[in-house]
């Protein structure tokens, strides 16, 4: 719970409603989330860890994912490389939790014929980094945001 409120005051939010729930992913890593109507599921390994979310509600069956990566041999460098060698239109983003956090860049780019959105953030590590992304749909606005999700999988890393 106090994670959730760490978060939520990070985020500028300031009606915090703290209904919370832990989510264990396979690597024995926990967060706490947002309870919100649809459904989380967990997956991963030792150097993986997804959630992928689920809306029963407002865009019923839509799925979005929230996946951290673990990398030995790529830096954080490399990965913003590869971004801006590619032909989409990536969006440098502010975000003041991932600041916090030191990420070395928090972006976002169009994908599947602007369908989604992949936002991704990267924290370098003494050896290598670990990436992070949300894959959203692209929605009327009423898809919950679950930036406050990848921050707390990434304050597991750090």
């Amino acid at each position: 719970m106090q994670l959730a409120l760490l978060l939520a005051c990070a985020l500028g939010q300031t009606n915090v409603d703290a209904k919370t729930m832990p989510i264990r992913f396979p690597s024995k890593r926990e967060i706490k989330v947002q309870v919100l109507p649809g459904r989380y599921r967990s997956l991963g390994n030792a150097v993986t860890d997804t959630l992928s979310y689920t809306e029963t509600t407002v865009q019923a069956g839509i799925v979005n994912a929230v996946v951290m990566v673990s990398s030995s041999t790529i830096s954080c460098r490399d990965q913003e490389s590869a971004l801006h060698d590619g032909d989409v239109t990536v969006t440098v983003l502010s975000s003041g939790p991932m600041k916090a956090l030191g990420a070395a860049f928090y972006v976002r780019w169009p994908q599947f014929k602007n369908t989604r959105w992949v936002r991704e953030v990267c924290l370098p590590r003494k050896n290598g980094s670990i990436t992070g992304t949300i894959d959203d749909p692209v929605t009327d606005g009423a898809w919950p945001d679950l930036e406050p999700v990848l921050v707390a999988m990434l304050a597991t890393r750090k």
